[in-house]
């Protein structure tokens, strides 16, 4: 047992001096040789149970080995009249600190002094978060009852219980006589064994609802970071849809909150659970919330414009396979089906459309449908160029066989067939310009591709010219014997 004697500093500062001068002292020995705890008691207390070890309160390793220091409250907040703290380099931080709060807070008034310095260190981080435990009062560090007798408050002595503390009461040196004459009786109602106290099921049950708490708290970490981790992956996937659209100020802002929001996920992740900064995390996650929330106005915009695209791209692309089966179902040339490439556009179609019904305006994957409605488009449109291509040359093949069978009969007959053949021949042109949507730029397109296919004396590049065998009544050349 280690007594102050005497005063080191002003006032009450003397007994985190005295503290820190027994923590400095105990780590300087030897790892094997060191006291684990130090108890402070105020003289203004009084043992009345000494069968009550005192390792009983000491959070139970190795679930709660962060723990350095053990605290109890009462209705003024904090009171460190009696209190357990881990013989640990963070206890000498902590101690340091309380010293110096004055110095470095002259403006804050310290009600309780040396005792509201501690209470205001402990809020910071570094000394408040899992390092430090509030503990029931009544355990060590009871008031007194009314005339010796045991009440039920929770603060307040009980037969059994370790001490009794005398603070801030009036008439004190009197009181504390009354509770010594009953302490050196030595009685046993009141120095009661251990294995007959409150005490030993009150702890168990206490660290229990700790390893629960410690639990929930490990589940609350995660939760809180999946939040955080969906959040930033939503907020850049908006900025690289939108945020060309927002302004320039916003966007900076909004990036710089994707940054620091993985920065503390970094930092924190680091941490055990009863470590972490979960109001750090809960701040960053809010400021990014709002910095991306002008991003909301204008993907609504996106996802209506996505929406109509989407719905456009499919109506044209049906009415193109309808305007192609119909004119293959239709046609008596030797026009190709291109079976494969209709049904794949059908398959485009039917998964565009599935996704647009299953999906909530709100949370519509813009990029993805965008990329569908585009490999749509080019799918119907590369097959429209094909099919229009075939019915030109289709056109073009007509109206030269046309003309080649008009110049075999001669005469009037040829004359008469040419002007048939002109006639057949824009016929069949008018017919196979029926396209997916009968577009001005596809019919000057087909003019183009017709010019092309047929010479000026109405023959083609890949045709029989005059001087060709004559054709069967069926169209095809007569082989020569």
């Amino acid at each position: 047992m280690n007594i102050l004697r005497q005063d080191i500093l002003n006032n009450v500062w003397s007994k985190p001096a005295y503290i820190l001068s027994l923590l400095l002292r105990e780590l300087a020995k030897p790892p094997g040789e060191r006291l684990e705890w130090l108890l402070w008691f105020d003289a203004d207390t009084v043992i009345m149970n000494p069968n009550i070890p005192i390792e009983l309160f000491l959070p139970p390793s190795p679930d709660f080995d962060h723990v350095h220091l053990l605290v109890t409250h009462d209705w003024n907040g904090l009171n460190n009249g009696v209190f357990p703290v881990r013989v640990h380099p963070w206890s000498v931080e902590l101690f340091a600190a309380v010293l110096s709060f004055p110095n470095y807070s002259p403006s804050y008034e310290l009600v309780f002094r040396d005792q509201s310095a501690l209470e205001q260190v402990l809020k910071m981080p570094k000394f408040g978060r899992g390092r430090t435990l509030k503990l029931p009062q009544r355990w060590f560090n009871a008031y007194q009852g009314k005339d010796l007798k045991e009440t039920s408050e929770p603060f307040e002595m009980r037969r059994g219980d370790l001490l009794v503390h005398f603070a801030g009461v009036g008439e004190r040196m009197k009181r504390m006589a009354m509770w010594m004459e009953r302490a050196e009786q030595r009685l046993p109602e009141w120095e009661i064994d251990l294995k007959y106290s409150s005490y030993p099921s009150e702890v168990r049950e206490f660290w229990d609802e700790k390893r629960v708490e410690m639990k929930a708290l490990k589940a609350t970490v995660i939760e809180n970071s999946n939040v955080a981790k969906t959040l930033i992956e939503h907020s850049e996937s908006e900025l690289n849809v939108g945020g060309d659209r927002m302004e320039d100020k916003e966007r900076k802002i909004a990036e710089d909150r994707v940054r620091g929001l993985e920065q503390v996920l970094k930092t924190e992740s680091k941490k055990e659970a009863w470590a972490v900064d979960l109001e750090g995390i809960t701040i960053a996650t809010a400021q990014l919330s709002d910095a991306t929330a002008p991003l909301r106005d204008i993907l609504s915009k996106i996802r209506k414009e996505t929406l109509k695209d989407a719905y456009t791209a499919i109506f044209d692309a049906t009415q193109c396979l309808i305007g192609i089966t119909s004119h293959n179902s239709n046609s008596d040339s030797n026009t190709i089906h291109h079976e494969q490439q209709i049904e794949e556009i059908e398959d485009k179609i039917e998964r565009l459309r599935e996704k647009l019904q299953s999906t909530q305006e709100d949370n519509l994957d813009v990029k993805g449908v965008t990329g569908e409605v585009l490999d749509l488009v080019k799918a119907y449109k590369d097959l429209e160029i094909v099919v229009q291509r075939e019915r030109f040359q289709e056109a073009a093949i007509s109206a030269a066989h046309i003309a080649i069978s008009g110049s075999q009969g001669g005469g009037n007959t040829d004359e008469g067939n040419g002007d048939d053949g002109e006639s057949g021949g824009g016929s069949e042109s008018q017919n196979g310009s029926e396209d997916c949507g009968g577009d001005d730029q596809d019919q000057d397109e087909s003019n183009h591709d017709e010019e092309n296919a047929t010479n000026n004396d109405g023959s083609t590049d890949d045709l029989p010219s005059h001087s060709s065998p004559p054709l069967s009544e069926k169209g095809h050349p007569r082989r020569s014997k």
